[in-house]
Order: structure tokens, then sequence, then C-alpha cells
């Protein structure tokens, strides 16, 4: 609205404004509205708590800081000269302030005169009010931000994205983190276990087969070839348990609270060669099964289940605390002894499990290398070393603790940490030590700056051709290069030894997608007019909304091996032996990928679950129905079309395996004679190319 002006000759009247009017602007102006508190809400029950309880207090805050406001300008207390010289060295920043506060109040001023001289010149004229002594405002009586305040604004202008932002993250984090009560009551329980574990009986050596096993306590391990080694296993007292992972980091995420436990084995439990042809992975499975059967007799569990967070040959035992823990979930790893092995006996191109074994004798040894089984043995065997590494990190640095529960927040929204083969919280704390360590992370950044770099460093990296690695040298002589870890995974992460790698069980697809989503994450923070808190934090993304088509193929044990033995050479399954879901995924969405091409825009598939059972059942089924997602590239998903290789080179002969009958020999405008596919007439109608 334009105002109006005051005509030649008159003077406009000169009324000040009241305090009375000055508050009611700025409750006017601080007020959230309503339309913004409808705007965060949510699709599940751990996102709805989350948004209810940081609304709450993020409105609460607002409200104080309104009341604060017009009760400070009522004020007349006086500083003393100490607290006034403080404020001079921030003189700038105050004076800035101060400035846009007058110019502010000046505005103010003009608009009610030129409200004035309207209602005179209209004739609309109010009654005399009452004149009432009226309070000087003076900059003077203003209380300055004490210094802590003062910090904390520069701190939000400079870490921050905004007030808002910050306010939101800090209110978001003591949500999603479990009740404090609880952490409390876990320690003497844990305390408890440990004393329980350690003064276990021990026992004497027996065969090493697949019958001797506690009373009620099943195998958790998958059908195995018999061991002719003669083997034998005894139990022996663990020389240790402790708790370590999120929980010792003090970065566990709610609503429930998380526990792992690790007791670690004796060395005298193992011989020489058992790292060859599953004995490992047999004897831990017994040692497990020890300790799952003196539970099952405690006061201090109620439940005792097996569960699969990695592979089948590595279970782990979850266990259900009594009484007001009951929520609470504990879970048992039990790892090796450091230096029972050496770790160069584990590097991805070795071999250690004997064709002669996995064939039942049908076959000779050729020393194919198994990357997934050496695998299998190295997590439990670094898994102190880089235990050690982590909480050393994150020791006293809370603003990374922070980012690590923000990111496992972000992972979570978008269920990407989902079971054995998902971007866990693991993988997403130790990506952070390890920026931490390479120094593109420090100590001064605030938990939003170190989550805007790693999802940055996401975006701009790619795993599956050039990984990261922890180790900065070689330990040792016969320690891998990332060349040879490359040559045997899709994704390659490497640890603090340089022998593991900890993205080992991530497919390729699924890394796909985190860096998407961590590509979209940046976008959304460099944009100042959408509300990026609430997209990345508080809005689940199900898999289900993310794609255009979804396939669910139900995986038979019979269909699960007919597929591998048409699409797979036996060194790959040979080399797979214990990763066979995997391997069927990785062979139905390679297929897929060939036959669409450039139709898609992006092919993943649905993470499964991690697999939980009681102990005194059986092993459940081995595979999961295989859920597949296909997003379509709007321009080229009709294409009638689909165009192969020239004929005279080697690719034409794969793609003419792949379509069989459907392929043709064609000539196309330029010139060119391909293989190709045609799918519908020239003008065929849309529903007809669907």
């Amino acid at each position: 609205m334009v105002p109006k002006m005051t005509p030649i000759g008159e003077k406009s009247p000169n009324k000040k404004m009241t305090t009375e009017d000055s508050a009611s602007e700025e409750e006017e102006n601080d007020e959230f509205s309503e339309s913004d508190e409808e705007s965060i809400t949510s699709d599940n029950a751990f996102t709805d708590a989350i948004n209810e309880s940081v609304a709450n207090k993020c409105q609460l805050e607002f409200k104080m800081t309104t009341e604060d406001t017009a009760s400070e300008e009522e004020e007349n207390d006086e500083f003393s000269e100490s607290d006034e010289e403080s404020i001079t060295s921030d003189n700038a920043f105050t004076d800035a302030i101060n400035e846009s506060v007058a110019n502010k109040r000046q505005l103010e001023f003009d608009t009610d005169e030129e409200e004035d001289v309207e209602d005179e010149l209209t004739g609309e004229h109010e009654p005399p009010k009452k004149k009432r002594k009226k309070k000087k405002h003076s900059t003077a009586n203003m209380k300055p931000p004490t210094a802590e305040e003062m910090i904390r604004l520069r701190e939000t202008e400079n870490l921050f994205h905004s007030n808002l932002f910050r306010m939101q993250i800090e209110e978001m984090i003591k949500e999603v983190r479990p009740n404090k009560a609880v952490r409390k009551q876990v320690k003497p329980w844990i305390e408890k276990l440990r004393e329980l574990l350690l003064n276990i009986d021990e026992s004497t050596q027996k065969p090493l087969t697949d019958t001797f096993w506690p009373p009620n306590v099943k195998s958790p391990l998958p059908s195995l070839p018999p061991d002719t080694s003669k083997g034998v296993s005894s139990f022996l007292k663990p020389l240790s348990v402790s708790a370590v992972g999120s929980y010792a980091a003090g970065c566990c995420l709610g609503p429930s609270l998380s526990v792992d436990v690790v007791a670690v084995m004796p060395k005298k439990c193992f011989l020489k060669e058992d790292y060859l042809n599953g004995r490992y992975h047999r004897k831990r499975a017994q040692y497990l099964a020890r300790l799952a059967g003196v539970l099952q007799g405690s006061e201090l569990v109620t439940g005792v289940s097996w569960a699969l967070p990695w592979d089948p040959l590595s279970p782990r035992l979850v266990v259900t605390p009594t009484g007001k823990l009951d929520k609470v979930q504990v879970t048992l790893s039990v790892v090796p002894q450091q230096d029972t092995f050496k770790l160069s006996r584990f590097s991805p191109d070795k071999n250690n499990t004997r064709e002669s074994w996995l064939s039942y004798g049908k076959m000779e040894d050729c020393h194919t290398a198994t990357p997934m089984y050496n695998t299998s043995v190295l997590r439990d065997m670094v898994i102190t070393a880089n235990e050690a590494v982590r909480q050393q990190t994150l020791e006293n640095n809370n603003n990374l603790k922070e980012a690590i529960t923000l990111l496992r927040v972000w992972l979570r929204q978008r269920q990407l940490d989902v079971g054995p083969y998902g971007f866990s919280g693991y993988l997403a704390s130790m990506l952070v030590v390890a920026l931490f360590r390479s120094h593109r992370l420090n100590s001064l950044m605030s938990s939003y700056q170190i989550t805007r770099n790693v999802w940055l460093y996401l975006s701009q990296t790619d795993w599956t051709k050039e990984g990261l690695t922890m180790c900065s040298t070689k330990q040792e002589e016969n320690t891998p290069s990332l060349q040879d870890f490359h040559s045997h995974f899709d994704v390659v992460f490497v640890d603090t030894t340089g022998h593991c790698n900890l993205a080992a069980g991530i497919h390729r697809l699924t890394y796909q997608r985190v860096k998407q989503e961590a590509q979209l994450a940046v976008e959304c923070l460099d944009n100042q007019d959408m509300n990026s808190f609430q997209a990345l934090f508080m809005t689940p993304m199900p898999f289900l909304r993310q794609f255009d088509h979804i396939i669910r193929v139900k995986t038979k044990k019979s269909l699960v091996e007919a597929v591998l033995k048409r699409m797979s050479s036996t060194e790959i399954r040979v080399k797979n032996y214990f990763a066979t879901e995997a391997l069927f995924i990785s062979v139905v969405t390679g297929t897929l990928e060939t036959g669409l091409g450039g139709r898609l825009e992006m092919l993943a598939y649905q993470l499964p679950v991690e697999q939980q059972w009681p102990v005194a059942r059986a092993h459940p089924k081995p595979y999961q129905n295989l859920v597949l997602g296909l997003r379509l590239n709007t321009e080229t998903a009709y294409s009638i079309i689909e165009k192969g290789p020239p004929a005279n080179e080697p690719q034409a002969e794969k793609f003419r395996e792949l379509w069989g009958s459907l392929c043709e020999l064609r000539r196309f405008r330029d010139g060119t004679v391909c293989e190709a596919v045609v799918w519908a007439k020239l003008g065929a109608p849309l529903s007809e190319r669907r």
C-alpha cells in the first residue's frame, strides 16, 4: 500500500508510538503460524514422536523468547561497568543489532504519522483519550546479550544453517536418544552379565561335529560338509566381556536401546589350521551355544535368540533382560583373541575353503579365491582394533557423536540401514572416524557441518572405483592393496588394519542409492526456500514410495540353485559359496540392468531384514523373497526398439544369448548394422508400448 502524502501547508500531527503498540507488533512478528506446526508430521511412530516433541519445545522456546523481549524492554536495570567493558570487545556486532532496532523503530514511527494524517484527511477521528505518562525508550536501558549468548549467536551464524535449524537438531537428538534412566540401569546389568560369563565351568575336549550341542539349543549354522580333520572343540572361560558399539561410544539411537557385548575366546580354543574349511565358524557357534545354555538358566534374562547380522556363518545371540529392561536388546558376540591367526591368511585373493571339501570330494582343489569367507573371519579378528580407534576418536568430541546420530536418523528414514546388506550405523560411524583421521573433518566443526561434509564426500566419491582406506601405511609386507580389494568386491572401505573390507556386504546398487541420497541432501541444504530439516530427518521414505514399479520374486531353494547354475560359472559359485543369497541378487539385478538398459533411471532391491529365531528352534529357510524397485527414464522408457551392438563385435553374442529368438539383425538410418529387438510397430499407441 502506498502511503498518502501530506498536503502542502499542513502539518502532520506528532504522534508517538506507545509501549502497548510496540509489544503487540512484536508478538505478531514472533508468533508461530498454525500451518507451520501442522507441516511437521510423519508416517510412522518413530517420526511422530520426534515431530511432536520438537514442535512443542520449539514453540515453547519461541513464546518464552517473545515474553522475555517484552519484559526486558520494561526493565530499567543498569549494568555494572565490568559488564559494559566485556561487551565493548564485540561492539561491531552489537552496534549492528542496535542500528537495526533503531531503524525499525523509526520506520514504525513514520508509519504511525502517516496513518494519523490519513485519519485527519478522511475526517475519521477517534475521541480524545486520556493522556498517560509514557515511558521513553532508550537503547541504554536495554539489557545487552551476555557473553555466552554472543558466543552462541556467532556459532549459529558461522556453524549452522540457521537458528531454527540448530534448535531442531538439538531437540531431535534429545528425543532419539534412549531414556537416560534406562541407560543408567543397563550398566550394572552388564556387570552382572560379565560376572556370570567369566565364571562358567570349563569343559573337556569333544569331537568337532554337529551333534554335540547343549540341551534346548539348536545349531544356527547352515548345512555344512562334515569336518574331515578329526578336530576337537573345548570350552574355556572368556578372557574378557565388554560393551562395544554405539552404546560404548555414546551415540545410541532410540527409541529402544540396543547394546553390543563382545566376549573374547582364548587362543587355546583354536588349532593352527582352524581357519580352513569352516572349522573356526563351527567352534565359534558351539562356544556361543554354550553361552546360550548358561543364559537360559539365569535370572538375568527372559529370552535368548539367534540372529544373523552379517552372513550365515557368523551368528550372534540376542538377549532380552528381565524386569524394567525388557525393552532393551543386548547382542552378544564372540571374537577370537588377537594374534590367533595371521591376518595375511585372509587376504581377498587367498583360498581357505577347499573345493574338494565343498563338493564332498567330487571336485579337485583349484585354490579359487574365497573373499566372502575370509571376510567373515576377519570381521571378528579386527573388531577389537577398530573399536579402540573409534572410541579414541569419539572420546570428548560430542559434535562427532551428534553427527553420527544425525546420519543414522537420515539412513533409517530411507531404510538404508536395514539388515545384513545395509549401510549400517557402524559403517556410518567408521566413515566419520576415517574422515576425521584424514583431516577432512576437525573438532571445531559443528554437528551440522560434519554431517554436511560427510554427505558432500559421499556424493563426490565412488567406492566402486576408488575405495576408502583407514590404513595410511602398510603395516605388513603382505597387506593387500586397494586394487586387490576392487578385484573381488563391488564396494571397498578398508579398516584400520588394512586387511578387512568393512563394506564387503554392501551391494553396488545399495551404495548407489546412498550416494544419490547424499547428493540430494546437499541440494536440500543449499535451497534456502526449502524446509531442509523436515525433508532430511522428519519425512520417512519407504522403499515402495521411491519407485515406479515393484517386482516381487519368490526365492525358493530350487529356483535359486537353478538360476545360479545357468547364469554363473562354477568358479563364481565356489567364490561365493557362503553368500548364495547375495550372489542370486547380483545375478538377477545384473540381468535386469542389461535387458532394460537406458530405460532405467535406477534399479534397487529392498534390503532383507535381519533374521531372528529362538535358540531352541532349527535354522529357518535360508532365503527371503526378493523385492525389486524400478525407476524409469521417462524419455526412453517406452521406446519400441532395443538397439544392440554391431554384429561383428564380441558383445553381439551376449546380446543374442540374452534375447534369443526376439533378436534380429537390422540396418539403421545411420548406416550401421546392429543386433536389435523390436517391441511394436512404428506409431504404436502408448498403451501398446507399455
